[in-house]
């Protein structure tokens, strides 16, 4: 029972298309229209992004204080978030697109929130970490790097299984791997915090 093929919806109907339409372009309304307030609503608050790198000489290693790059402004790398999704739907609305969208959806595959997923839901996890106490620029993008590649294992999966005559769970796994490296490193930022407050 485990190994059985996952059956894919049944979207091939045009009154569910009509339908999927429309919530794409609602959800796309309701997502920019947060991305707006969350703008509008932002204030100064940045977090920094850091470099630390060693020194050297004759004398031996040195270690150098952190320097700062830059400040990443919270408020609107939230918004862009946002905006993100509701860029993705208003495209996934539009002439020709659709019709892509809909053609890969009948065959059981998602390009679109796959890609989508990958940058939006990477720049929300740098925040995370970033909240969490991690700062050093290498480190934030090894963390969005890894979030992505999770995400694009689910492209990957639904991508394999167009050639399986049961559903493989092999990329879905790898995936789980990507995705928990992040958190791990979250995690040893958060509870340590708190065991030094």
């Amino acid at each position: 029972m485990a190994n059985k093929k996952v059956k894919q919806p049944e979207l091939n109907q045009p009154q569910a298309f009509r339908k999927l339409r429309v919530y794409n372009l609602v959800m796309g309304s309701f997502h920019l229209a947060q991305s707006i307030l969350i703008l509008f609503l932002s204030n100064s608050f940045s977090l920094p992004v850091t470099t630390n790198f060693i020194g050297g000489g004759p004398g031996g290693i040195t270690f150098k204080p952190p320097e700062v790059l830059f400040d990443l402004p919270v408020g609107p790398m939230v918004a862009i978030f946002l905006l993100l999704s509701a860029t993705a739907h208003f495209l996934l609305s539009l002439p020709g697109i659709f019709e892509w969208y809909k053609t890969n959806l009948s065959k059981g595959i998602n390009y679109a929130r796959w890609y989508e997923y990958a940058l939006s839901s990477s720049i929300m996890i740098v925040l995370i970490a970033m909240l969490s106490g991690i700062y050093d620029v290498a480190t934030l993008i090894a963390i969005f790097g890894a979030n992505a590649a999770m995400n694009l294992f689910g492209l990957m999966m639904e991508l394999h299984n167009q050639t399986t005559s049961k559903t493989n769970w092999l990329s879905y796994t790898f995936g789980c791997f990507a995705g928990f490296i992040p958190w791990v490193a979250i995690s040893i930022y958060f509870f340590g915090a708190i065991s030094q407050a």
